[in-house]
């Protein structure tokens, strides 16, 4: 029924938390497929879990990945109709699959959009810490959604897309030109936006407000109304220190490369504003 897709490149110990926590919650509807875009020698997948499966993309000839290449290497290998992007940095918790799936189940949209709550780095230093756990993951969850202070960063945001691999592909995917990390899923949204039966109407944009107009009338009001009909529809995030801090501003895979940012962020306007 659905597959979860997540890019990833040389984050060893991110990925190794990433992998015990899907190996922790197994669903019989539910695959997960890593696109590794690590260089050669860079990393080696050393396990298998349940219901996963890898796939390696080649080296960009430039240099500079791309998580468009990911997502839709991704899409065009998976067999479920449903595909949902997944971080490599999400949190697992208990019932999450199952409401995952009793939503696309139940036929109620074309689309969704799972909100993000983005835990502080003293509890993603914590949960580095230890091993995976389901008491830890559930009591943290519990902590989360009840509005605990000191446990989250700010309110319920991010984007972990949900839609059909046809949907996906009918918008042409994830534009692979967004280089390095940030902004493409914001065009990827966009884009199912408007192929939606339903589509939401956001606001005039300029180069400086396109993603946080975005943000505030198309992603964060779905994560919001899906949240509050069921908690559990909601991924957990952690957080730690920007990879641009330790491999240099320079580095355009690095994550919060300001260069890249700033380039994919001028993407995201020009794709909305050749729209109104």
């Amino acid at each position: 029924m659905l597959t979860t897709i997540t890019p990833f490149w040389g984050r060893a110990e991110a990925l190794t938390r990433w992998r015990e926590a899907v190996n922790a919650w197994p669903h019989p509807d539910v695959r997960h497929l890593l696109v590794n875009y690590s260089a050669p020698g860079e990393f080696e997948l050393d396990s298998v879990v349940e219901n996963f499966s890898e796939i390696k993309l080649p080296q960009p000839t430039d240099g500079v990945r791309s998580i468009g290449d990911c997502l839709n290497a991704g899409a065009l290998a998976t067999s479920t109709k449903w595909m949902m992007k997944l971080d490599l940095d999400m949190v697992v918790h208990d019932g999450l699959w199952d409401a995952v799936v009793g939503m696309i189940t139940s036929g109620s949209s074309d689309w969704y959009n799972l909100g993000t709550f983005y835990l502080t780095r003293r509890i993603s230093q914590r949960l580095d810490e230890e091993p995976v756990s389901k008491a830890r993951h559930s009591q943290l969850a519990e902590a989360v959604f009840s509005g605990r202070p000191g446990v989250t960063t700010r309110r319920l945001g991010g984007i972990q897309f949900i839609c059909t691999v046809v949907d996906y592909l009918a918008v042409g995917g994830t534009d692979p030109l967004f280089r390095g990390y940030g902004w493409e899923d914001y065009a990827t949204a966009y884009s199912l936006n408007r192929l939606s039966a339903k589509p939401r109407a956001i606001s005039h944009v300029t180069p400086s407000t396109s993603c946080a107009v975005i943000r505030d009338e198309l992603l964060e009001p779905m994560a919001n109304e899906l949240f509050a009909k069921d908690r559990r529809l909601a991924v957990l995030h952690h957080q730690h220190e920007p990879s641009v801090k330790t491999h240099g501003a320079a580095d355009p895979n690095a994550y919060k490369c300001p260069t890249r940012m700033a380039a994919n962020k001028y993407r995201v306007y020009e794709l909305v504003n050749s729209h109104q």
